[in-house]
Protein backbone atom coordinates (compact mmCIF):
# COMPACT_ATOMS: atom_id res chain seq x y z
CA UNK A 1 0.00 0.00 0.00
CA UNK A 2 1.29 3.47 -0.87
CA UNK A 3 1.63 6.36 1.56
CA UNK A 4 0.34 9.75 0.47
CA UNK A 5 2.76 12.53 1.42
CA UNK A 6 2.44 16.28 0.81
CA UNK A 7 5.06 17.40 -1.71
CA UNK A 8 6.55 19.99 0.63
CA UNK A 9 7.07 17.26 3.22
CA UNK A 10 9.47 15.49 0.84
CA UNK A 11 12.03 18.27 1.38
CA UNK A 12 14.89 16.77 3.32
CA UNK A 13 16.22 18.72 6.26
CA UNK A 14 19.62 20.36 6.09
CA UNK A 15 22.43 19.98 8.57
CA UNK A 16 23.69 23.36 9.71
CA UNK A 17 22.85 26.79 8.35
CA UNK A 18 22.76 27.16 4.55
CA UNK A 19 24.78 30.04 3.07
CA UNK A 20 23.02 33.24 2.04
CA UNK A 21 24.03 32.76 -1.61
CA UNK A 22 24.13 29.41 -3.37
CA UNK A 23 25.67 28.92 -6.82
CA UNK A 24 23.86 26.85 -9.45
CA UNK A 25 25.48 25.75 -12.71
CA UNK A 26 23.81 26.96 -15.92
CA UNK A 27 23.44 23.28 -16.90
CA UNK A 28 21.25 22.62 -13.84
CA UNK A 29 19.07 25.64 -14.68
CA UNK A 30 18.68 24.36 -18.25
CA UNK A 31 17.61 20.93 -16.98
CA UNK A 32 15.11 22.48 -14.58
CA UNK A 33 13.60 24.58 -17.40
CA UNK A 34 13.13 21.42 -19.47
CA UNK A 35 11.51 19.71 -16.49
CA UNK A 36 9.29 22.76 -15.96
CA UNK A 37 8.01 22.60 -19.56
CA UNK A 38 7.50 18.82 -19.48
CA UNK A 39 5.55 18.92 -16.21
CA UNK A 40 3.49 21.96 -17.23
CA UNK A 41 2.34 20.10 -20.35
CA UNK A 42 0.99 17.46 -17.99
CA UNK A 43 -0.68 20.01 -15.70
CA UNK A 44 1.92 19.73 -12.92
CA UNK A 45 3.89 22.61 -11.45
CA UNK A 46 7.64 22.73 -10.84
CA UNK A 47 8.05 25.04 -7.86
CA UNK A 48 11.49 25.54 -6.29
CA UNK A 49 11.40 25.75 -2.50
CA UNK A 50 13.87 27.12 0.01
CA UNK A 51 15.07 24.14 2.04
CA UNK A 52 15.62 26.37 5.09
CA UNK A 53 12.14 27.92 5.15
CA UNK A 54 10.15 25.32 3.18
CA UNK A 55 8.67 28.23 1.24
CA UNK A 56 8.41 28.76 -2.53
CA UNK A 57 11.19 31.00 -3.83
CA UNK A 58 10.66 33.92 -6.20
CA UNK A 59 12.02 33.55 -9.74
CA UNK A 60 13.95 36.36 -11.40
CA UNK A 61 13.12 36.20 -15.12
CA UNK A 62 15.55 36.88 -16.62
CA UNK A 63 18.20 36.54 -13.92
CA UNK A 64 19.42 39.81 -12.44
CA UNK A 65 22.61 41.52 -13.61
CA UNK A 66 24.39 39.73 -10.75
CA UNK A 67 23.04 36.36 -11.94
CA UNK A 68 20.43 35.89 -9.20
CA UNK A 69 17.83 33.41 -10.47
CA UNK A 70 15.87 32.67 -7.27
CA UNK A 71 15.29 34.51 -4.00
CA UNK A 72 13.55 33.33 -0.85
CA UNK A 73 11.03 35.98 0.25
CA UNK A 74 11.26 34.75 3.85
CA UNK A 75 14.99 34.49 4.61
CA UNK A 76 16.43 36.44 1.65
CA UNK A 77 18.71 33.62 0.43
CA UNK A 78 19.60 33.79 -3.24
CA UNK A 79 20.53 31.21 -5.85
CA UNK A 80 22.93 32.53 -8.47
CA UNK A 81 23.69 31.13 -11.92
CA UNK A 82 27.36 30.39 -12.47
CA UNK A 83 29.49 28.90 -15.21
CA UNK A 84 30.62 25.32 -14.58
CA UNK A 85 34.22 26.33 -13.93
CA UNK A 86 33.04 28.97 -11.43
CA UNK A 87 30.36 26.87 -9.75
CA UNK A 88 30.67 25.54 -6.29
CA UNK A 89 28.03 24.15 -4.00
CA UNK A 90 27.95 27.24 -1.82
CA UNK A 91 29.50 30.66 -1.51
Amino acid sequence: MSDEVKGVDTILGLVGEPPLNISIEEKVISISRSLLRALNERHLAFIPYCFKCKEPVNWMIPATDKGVMFKCPTCGRTWTISKKEEANDTE
